[in-house]
């Protein structure tokens, strides 16, 4: 056998480090969503072995991010359980919203998630963002917090690689910004800069009890998708995973800005929809029908191909409505087996204009915590 064949079958080893920290974010993301357990609790739901889990709990509680509260009605003889608490305001999170048209959206949150301090900044229209108008939002901030800083999270519209280089961004006007690599250097905090779709779909799954397989439509000026399967944010091999907006779906369609004919973008971004209802006012209704459907029919072979259960769209309310989100729940249900799938959800977002902003939080804690 050749060495490349070999080497595919190898057998991928674990250092006990590895398991150290797999099984410290398992139990994290445990009494992250259950808030209050025992240690037996914590083992038994975890399938570790008890004392693994009673020294994952005394590094959490030397950390100062879980601590011992009040003890369990005891069902039967023996000593009371202990149970153990999220330490919520343990730590804070510094995070960026740059994705918007007109202005930055800075906060400050805990650990579970909740906005402590909140900023948000214009900008002009016509001036492009720099990364010194992101670094004087994040100063305003640092002066804010309260507790320990965690790290640092960027939500991004763009191509944006694993060490936080903004790779290619055209509404921003922005190619290889080393972003993360820069605001480290600036901050000496652990950074992060993520798309800001991925950072929603992470929000949807985390803060608001979505699926661990969904898909999160941002819809603006472009269209992006961010798409979790099994918890898991899906980058593709260039970092490309959800850049649906530039997909010929009409080859005899309008002339995009990329250059082709009929991308998804002509048909479906919120100032491509404004423009056809502004010209056929009375025809509103039945514009906003056709695209919901539209992006029903291309998303129901991804959503078939990879099991989604829950998908979230977002973009502005008075086009991304209820009829835009029904039409597209049934073009996707009337295009995939439903008694082997199940019926997909299209919902709004839960946490509605927040979701990447707070998404971002739980990118940063899943980075710097497990």
């Amino acid at each position: 056998m050749k060495d490349s064949d070999d080497s595919r079958n190898r057998l991928i080893s674990f250092t006990p480090e590895d398991i150290r920290k797999k099984n410290r974010c398992n139990v994290l993301n445990l009494l992250y969503s259950n808030y209050i357990l025992s240690r037996s609790d914590v083992a038994k739901l975890t399938g570790i072995s008890k004392s693994s889990a009673s020294a994952v709990v005394e590094s959490l509680i030397s950390d100062g991010l879980v601590k011992e509260g009040k003890t369990k009605s005891a069902t039967c003889p023996g000593k009371p359980a202990v149970l153990l608490h999220l330490c919520e305001n343990s730590r804070q999170i510094i995070v960026v919203d740059i994705a918007g048209e007109n202005t930055i959206v800075g906060a400050i949150t805990n650990l579970v998630g909740n906005v402590i301090e909140r900023i948000q900044t214009p900008i002009r229209l016509d001036d492009k963002l720099s990364v010194d108008d992101i670094v004087s939002l994040i100063v305003d901030l640092r002066k804010k917090t309260t507790a320990p800083l965690l790290g640092i999270g960027i939500s991004s519209p763009g191509v944006i690689d694993d060490e936080g280089k903004i790779l290619s961004a055209p509404h921003l006007g922005w190619k290889n910004v080393t972003l993360a690599d820069d605001l480290r250097k600036i901050f000496n905090v652990p950074v992060r800069v993520d798309n800001n779709a991925n950072a929603a779909a992470l929000g949807e799954k985390q803060l608001a009890n979505g699926s661990s397989n969904l898909i999160y439509i941002q819809i603006a000026r472009g269209v992006g998708a961010g798409t979790l399967i099994s918890n898991k944010i899906v980058d593709g091999g260039k970092f490309t995973a959800g850049e649906i907006g530039h997909v010929v779906v009409d080859e005899d369609g309008l002339l995009c800005r990329c250059g082709k004919r009929g991308c998804l973008e002509t048909l479906i971004s919120i100032p491509r929809l404004q423009q056809r209802i502004a010209d056929a006012p009375s025809e509103k209704d039945r514009i906003i029908t056709q695209a919901g459907t539209s992006l029903g029919k291309i998303l129901a072979i991804p959503i078939a191909m990879n099991g989604i259960e829950d998908v979230v769209v977002n973009g502005d309310s008075s086009i991304i409505n209820d009829t835009f989100i029904a039409n597209m729940q049934f073009a996707i249900n009337s295009r995939i087996d439903s008694k082997l799938f199940g019926a997909v959800r299209v919902r709004f977002p839960a946490l509605e204009q927040d979701a990447s902003l707070l998404g971002e939080s739980v990118a940063v804690m899943r980075s710097e915590l497990c």
